[in-house]
């Protein structure tokens, strides 16, 4: 069974770095825009919102991350939830090494 914990303020996103890197690794179909440096990169100077980054850990190690952000919809009240480094990014999805990317879904 996995457990899920959530990073919500930015102070803490940046502690990720070292997780996200060893799942990227790890995961055989993930593309650039899903690592940590564009991410990161796009959070820095493009993000807006708050991020909402749940990490799956199975016996406490991580086994895969969903990198989201809660931002205002189009300036309305309403909040949306989208991938972080959209829409510039070609591709959005779980961050898992193959046999763990499914559950971790």
């Amino acid at each position: 069974m996995l457990d899920v914990a959530e990073v919500t303020r930015s102070e803490d996103f940046a502690a990720l770095a070292p997780t996200w890197r060893a799942l990227f690794d790890a995961s055989a179909h993930a593309t650039p825009f899903q690592s940590w440096e564009w991410v990161s990169s796009w959070w820095e100077h493009l993000g807006g919102g708050r991020p909402w980054v749940l990490i799956a850990r199975d016996r406490g190690q991580p086994v895969g991350l969903l990198p989201l952000v809660i931002t205002r919809w189009r300036g309305t009240p309403a909040r949306q939830v989208r991938f972080m480094g959209a829409p510039l990014s070609d591709y959005q999805d779980v961050i898992a090494p193959g046999p763990r990317a499914a559950e971790c879904a």
